[in-house]
């Protein structure tokens, strides 16, 4: 099911692009295969430079911004088990099936496979604009998983299978069982939409993609893998890394999601464009 929900994000972005490959075309698209894809490393590396320096230089709106998330999410610590106990408590078939399909939209090696598959569409296709947003996504995703990774390791908080509480911190660990704080899941899901929300810039399409990232989160504490403030706090890694990229990494110029219909010698098709 997660493979056919990436095609249809492919889909959605091939046949856009396909429409209107004259005018989005530019310089870069004229250039050699090898041209386009040093062109598009360097860029990659500089961005990961540009990064780094933000993440190791804060302004005082990152110090204030990441205060409040782990502020709240320690918050949250007051409504772990009962939140726990609420999900153990309401599960049904309909449940298992919708949420075993969402949880694999977190899934790191599915959002790889995503990203890439974008940016690929986008260099065999001659748009520049799709093949920024493959590696947008490849980026976010990548410093995602630095942040997340090391706080997890760092921490060592036990999974709610464990049984041990939500308040057992074991330090550095490395066994999977004590890796719980943030989600991971959350935070490649709320990554994935955060980026291509900004980038299709349509309301009906960020609605559904967000709406996805909480079903991939709310499945973790389903599944008893995750409490809700480690959800939390991958949420909100995700959308902060997401956004960041993004607004720091697009062209100037805005891209606006429209629809076509066109008549094909055998029916009608429907594109998507942005």
């Amino acid at each position: 099911m997660t493979r056919i929900l990436f095609v249809i994000f492919i889909f959605i972005t091939s046949t856009g692009t396909a429409q209107s490959q004259v005018a989005m075309r530019d310089s870069a698209s004229a250039k050699s295969l090898s041209g386009i894809l040093c062109s598009d490393s360097r860029d990659f590396i500089d961005c990961i430079g540009l990064r780094f320096h933000e993440a190791t230089h804060p302004d005082g709106t990152s110090l204030l911004t990441a205060g409040l998330a782990a502020g709240t999410a320690a918050s949250l610590f007051f409504a772990d088990q009962s939140v726990r106990t609420i999900a153990a408590r309401n599960h049904s078939h309909l449940s298992d099936d919708v949420l075993n399909i969402t949880e694999q939209y977190g899934a790191t090696e599915d959002a790889i496979i995503l990203s890439g598959s974008i940016y690929g569409a986008g260099l065999v296709l001659g748009t520049p604009e799709i093949r920024k947003t493959g590696t947008m996504l490849m980026e976010s995703l990548l410093w995602t998983g630095v942040v997340t990774t090391v706080i997890k390791y760092t921490f060592g908080r036990a999974r709610p299978y464990m049984n041990k509480g939500n308040v057992r911190f074991h330090g550095i660990q490395f066994s999977d069982d004590f890796l719980s704080f943030p989600s991971g899941h959350a935070a490649v899901a709320f990554t994935l939409s955060s980026v291509l929300s900004k980038r299709i810039n349509n309301t009906a399409a960020s609605i559904g993609l967000y709406t996805l990232a909480g079903l991939t989160g709310a499945a973790r504490i389903y599944h008893d893998q995750h409490w809700l403030s480690d959800v939390f706090l991958g949420a909100v890694i995700g959308t902060s890394v997401g956004t960041a990229v993004v607004r720091d990494d697009e062209d100037k110029a805005s891209n606006h999601i429209s629809t076509h219909i066109f008549l094909l010698p055998n029916g009608f098709g429907f594109a998507m464009e942005f």
